[in-house]
């Protein structure tokens, strides 16, 4: 059958679907099964209810031993009574002598329900509830669906059949229905799924581990770009694409669209240097172009920072491997925030300083070690030049900080008599003697 197209085989599967519901054992099974799921839907939501209404005060404060026995009863009671329910049926048919092959195999699918539901309830049970709302549609649904598809086909016609079936031919090679699928679905649920177990890795390394979330982060991209590199050469393989048929399409692409190309493959070469470096770290302060920001997300073609008025910027790789920038949080997050203050020369310098320190001990965001300092920087025209030197450690309050050490130094200054003063300029006037 490996001459057969695609055309001929789908008739042939819908003749074989048309002869297989006729027959009365088969609609007999699907019946039954229908009416257990049916069933056990309509119990399991009464039951859920209940379930939610006698436990959802309690689960909040609960930990997570009692967090996971709560959402896999809630998520699974469902599947149990349909799988309870079938069973029975099937041992009432078989009791009278009827068939059940299909039954086993409809039973097969909802075992495999419920084990992505348990897989459900055990990362809500985490807390990840975000990342499973996500991947709940893009992953876990489309993976059940191709399951299903796959097994409801395999009951018309054999495996190997059905993979070898050929499609088109690309490039003097020719596509199966195996290696179309390959390259359409089930890439999709590669890619996919490496960010969703990414998403997890990292969400239980850092609300329950030690790990740094920049550095985990920073590695899960690095192993998620490598593992989709392996998918996608093994999609190059099932193409049966060699080296001259790789060149031939690099070589054209390169004619075409080289310009494009060129400033994708530097933003993605200049994503790989920073990742292995480890230059920027999700979390990371920089100052990029006289702005402060955070970076929150680093992929393979450009950065995402966010300003601190909450805007997100998005900054491709190559501009952080070819131009300067400056980070906070390289090593440390301790940063050093410099004042200038100016006092006459008629007040004690050494009232001065000590007010400064003084000052600089009582805010609460001004670190202990290393201790607060105050130097005398300048003899000005008008004023005695003094430094206050302070310690954060975050610099993003940096502004916040510095704006309210200007508003005690005025308060104290003003409680102590201090004079800070201003440049002043004496005028001469001279009349010129009457004649």
């Amino acid at each position: 059958m490996t001459n057969q197209d695609i055309f001929s085989l789908w008739s042939q599967i819908n003749t074989d679907i048309l002869v297989f519901l006729g027959r009365p054992s088969v609609q007999l099974q699907l019946a039954v099964v229908i009416v257990a799921v049916l069933a056990a839907a309509v119990l399991g939501r009464a039951a859920q209810n209940w379930w939610r209404v006698r436990y959802r005060h309690q689960i909040k404060e609960a930990g997570f031993g009692q967090r996971l026995i709560y959402y896999l009863v809630f998520h699974l009671v469902s599947g149990f009574l349909a799988v309870a329910f079938i069973q029975l049926a099937k041992v009432i048919l078989a009791g009278q002598g009827a068939r059940t092959g299909l039954i086993d195999s409809l039973l097969r699918l909802v075992v495999l329900y419920l084990m992505l539901k348990a897989a459900l309830a055990v990362a809500v049970a985490l807390g990840d509830i975000r990342g499973i709302q996500k991947y709940q549609t893009t992953l876990i649904i489309p993976l059940f669906v191709v399951i299903i598809g796959v097994q409801f086909l395999y009951i018309f016609i054999r495996s190997d059949q059905l993979a070898n079936v050929p499609v088109f031919n690309l490039f003097d090679n020719t596509v199966t229905l195996s290696a179309l699928f390959l390259i359409t679905a089930g890439f999709y649920l590669w890619v996919v799924g490496i960010y969703a177990l990414g998403q997890g890795i990292h969400f239980l390394a850092t609300h329950y581990g030690s790990a740094d979330p920049g550095s985990t982060q920073a590695t899960l991209t690095l192993l998620r770009y490598l593992l989709i590199i392996i998918g996608l050469g093994y999609v190059l393989y099932r193409l049966n694409f060699n080296t001259t048929t790789i060149a031939a399409i690099s070589g054209g692409l390169s004619v075409g669209v080289g310009f494009a190309l060129s400033t994708i493959l530097s933003n993605f070469v200049s994503g790989i240097l920073l990742l292995f470096e480890r230059t920027l770290r999700p979390g990371d302060i920089i100052e990029f172009n006289g702005e402060l920001s955070t970076v929150d997300l680093i992929t393979i073609r450009s950065i995402r920072v966010r300003t601190l008025d909450n805007v997100e910027k998005i900054i491709p790789n190559s501009e952080f491997v070819t131009s300067s920038f400056t980070t906070y949080t390289g090593k440390s997050r301790h940063v050093r925030i410099k004042l200038l203050v100016g006092a006459s020369y008629d007040d004690d310098y050494r009232q001065v300083m000590q007010t400064l320190l003084e000052i600089a001990a009582a805010h609460p965001n001004v670190m202990r070690d290393p201790a607060p300092d105050v130097r005398v920087e300048n003899f000005g025209d008008f004023s005695i030049d003094y430094y206050l030197y302070v310690w954060i450690a975050n610099p993003l309050l940096s502004g916040r900080v510095k704006n309210e050490l200007h508003q005690s130094i005025l308060d104290a200054f003003a409680d102590k008599g201090i004079t800070i003063p201003f440049p002043t300029a004496t005028q001469m006037v001279q009349f010129a003697d009457k004649a």
